[in-house]
């Protein structure tokens, strides 16, 4: 009986959420939030193509002794410079 209970709850739930359009605007939101991320994932890709490669970063990193702070704002200027930001 335990079982039935839980699942009545469940299509309760399902049922109120629906009647409210809140499985929609979740579902909605659920989208959003993917399509950001892989968004996100293509600008990083196409981020670490564009840049230096990777041994140019950590030379320069290591010739000029910068902190990681400094590297980045060093490495923000170079590209608002490239895209025109």
């Amino acid at each position: 009986m335990v079982f039935l209970a839980v699942i009545q709850t469940i299509e309760n739930f399902f049922n109120h959420m629906h009647e409210n359009n809140r499985l929609s605007q979740k579902r909605k939101a659920q989208v959003v939030s993917h399509f950001k991320q892989l968004l996100q994932h293509e600008w990083m890709q196409l981020f670490w193509k564009n840049l230096h490669t990777n041994h140019d970063i950590e030379q320069d990193f290591l010739q000029h002794d910068f902190n990681p702070y400094t590297a980045l704002k060093t490495e923000k200027e170079r590209w608002y410079k490239l895209f025109k930001f």
